[in-house]
């Protein structure tokens, strides 16, 4: 138990430290990195099932699929994640003027 507590103090150390871990352009690597594993595997395994079923060959034909995809996904996402910021920014900017004044919550 005690352990536990120890890993928990030092997440909290680092999770309240004053200086950043990562730089901004190594967070954005860092973020379309995963995403373009994440992203691919499971659109890839979706497809593949849809166009051939569950095969018994699906392990082979996922994991190409896969591959290709996650080879498109990195600079995509990499390209894509500041106008993805941007069109973001810019719905919640439009949805703060949008909302009425008696929907404010404290």
């Amino acid at each position: 138990m005690a352990s536990i507590e120890n890993r928990l103090t030092d997440w909290n150390q680092v999770a309240t430290m004053s200086q950043p871990l990562l730089k901004k352009k190594q967070k954005r690597v860092l973020s379309a990195f995963y995403m373009s594993i994440v992203m691919p595997c499971i659109m890839s395994l979706v497809i593949s099932i849809y166009n051939v079923g569950l095969t018994e060959d699906i392990v082979g034909i996922w994991a190409n699929a896969w591959i290709i995809a996650s080879c498109v996904a990195f600079p995509a996402t990499y390209l894509v994640t500041p106008f993805v910021h941007k069109l973001v920014m810019a719905t919640l900017k439009l949805h703060q003027r949008l909302k009425p004044e008696s929907d404010v919550r404290t």
